[in-house]
């Protein structure tokens, strides 16, 4: 497989978000496979819409138009015929027009850009980068990443310079290229005051997959945290509930368990908290995400796995501020703000990954012969599995 380096991406009216991800995906393998699968049937459906809502709308004005046509040549022509038949000839084509006008217009303004903007920038990204050893992408405009972001309903506007958020972007993107987790089993555990079990519940599969898991940083005031904490947390954690299945118990803890085990997994790590003053940013470091050990499945397969790209957002507020990626080409670490690329050694990669808000990481082959390394600190870093 050929490696290229990454290529920056000029930040056109706040476009950080956009570009942090796109990174991501046009250069982590994983996500230049499910860019592949991403479907072009939406686009020809989008444009046979298109048709028939621009004919509703043509003939809908003129409809319109006949009916005004009728509503001024009312008076000669109930001189001529019977006047309450021309007096009410207008009321049905101006009712049906206006109908027809309002609900073509609307469908046509908001349906017509579908994958086409995120595929062609891939591709145009991809193009260069076979051409370039480094530097900026001059055919990828990020305002195609926002449009293609707002046909998904993912931006609250069209506004050209509006701060996003980028975990809805990749979320969209793996479920419209079908690049999804696998499915999870629930299973309920009911205990008395003495913290005996007293019911668990059948374990029960999930009907649709996720895109990507949602890790909450339990403690805001810790100095740091470590990764499989977070990971423990998200797939067993009390629920509080009771629902009067076990009169006796106090308490519930719900655990979480994917079906198979996956080859690669989207993550992000909720960095926002409520207070006194309202939504704040929480600052929290994160140890141990390079490398780690994934809970078993139902089968009690366990994986280890390594982070090959993550966004990390810059600044205080959660309303601002600046997204940057880091992503690992082959075996050389890249940070990529927005149209900077700066090569970085796996040791800086490793430090900023401790703020890290998104991050992909994929399974490791921890033979001895390969990566001795990599399932040491695997091992040393997930005392918890998850």
């Amino acid at each position: 497989m050929d490696i290229h380096s990454p290529l920056g991406l000029v930040n056109v009216s706040a476009n950080c978000w956009g570009n942090a991800t796109f990174q991501c995906i046009a250069n982590l393998p994983a996500y230049k496979e499910a860019a592949e699968n991403l479907p072009n049937e939406e686009v020809s459906s989008v444009v046979e819409t298109d048709l028939k809502v621009n004919a509703l709308v043509v003939g809908s004005y003129l409809l319109l138009g006949i009916g005004l046509a009728l509503a001024f040549s009312s008076v000669y022509l109930a001189l001529l015929f019977n006047p309450v038949v021309a007096f009410s000839s207008p009321t049905l084509p101006i009712a049906l027009g206006a109908l027809g006008i309002q609900q073509g217009t609307p469908t046509s303004a908001q349906n017509k850009v579908g994958n086409r903007p995120l595929i062609d920038a891939i591709s145009a990204y991809h193009n260069e980068q076979r051409l370039s050893p480094e530097g900026t992408v001059s055919k990828v405009d990020s305002q195609e990443l926002r449009k293609w972001a707002y046909a998904n309903k993912l931006v609250d506007s069209s506004s050209e310079s509006s701060h996003q958020d980028p975990a809805p972007f990749l979320g969209r993107f793996l479920e419209n290229s079908g690049h999804t987790l696998p499915l999870m089993t629930s299973t309920r555990t009911y205990y008395d005051e003495n913290g005996l079990i007293v019911h668990q519940t059948e374990p029960t599969t999930e009907n649709t997959p996720a895109s990507m898991m949602t890790l909450q940083i339990p403690d805001q005031t810790a100095n740091y945290h470590n990764f499989d904490q977070l990971l423990h947390a998200g797939f067993a954690f009390e629920s509080g509930e009771n629902r009067g299945v076990a009169p006796t118990a106090v308490r519930s803890s719900i655990s979480k368990t994917f079906v198979t085990t996956p080859d690669d997994i989207t993550g992000q790590i909720n960095l926002t908290a409520w207070n006194e003053q309202g939504k704040v940013k929480i600052s929290v470091p994160v140890r141990g995400l390079a490398h780690f050990v994934g809970r078993a499945d139902v089968f009690g397969n366990k994986t280890h796995y390594k982070t090959d790209g993550f966004i990390v957002h810059e600044g205080g507020g959660i309303d601002g501020g600046h997204y940057v990626s880091y992503v690992l080409v082959g075996d050389q670490w890249w940070k990529m703000n927005d149209d900077k690329g700066t090569r970085i050694t796996r040791q800086e990669a490793e430090k900023q990954m401790e703020n890290t808000y998104i991050f992909h990481a994929v399974k490791e082959d921890v033979s001895w012969g390969k990566s001795f390394k990599g399932m040491l600190s695997g091992i040393l870093g997930s005392k918890v599995a998850w």
